[in-house]
């Protein structure tokens, strides 16, 4: 989890503090996800990462949701496009 926000955090260009509330339980230290089921039933197969699949999030967010609603600017791109490299 906590790789995952980073990785939010450093895509959208969230400078902010993380507080983790450690009197909460962990739950379980290691997830993987089993999409065999989507697959048979819906032919569903995942064909990008998941990191790519964040950016193209933020840059849709960045073209159409927050223009929409007056954000003074975009996400942060600049992680990103570091991370392309």
């Amino acid at each position: 989890m906590r790789d995952l926000v980073h990785l939010v955090a450093c895509l959208t260009g969230f400078e902010g503090e993380f507080i983790w509330d450690c009197s909460k339980p962990e739950g379980q230290p290691r997830r993987c996800l089993d999409t065999s089921k989507a697959e048979r039933l819906f032919g569903f197969r995942a064909k990008i990462p998941a990191e790519e699949g964040l950016r193209r999030m933020i840059e849709w967010y960045n073209r159409s949701v927050a223009t929409c609603r007056g954000t003074p600017r975009p996400l942060n791109r600049k992680c990103w496009q570091a991370r392309a490299r």
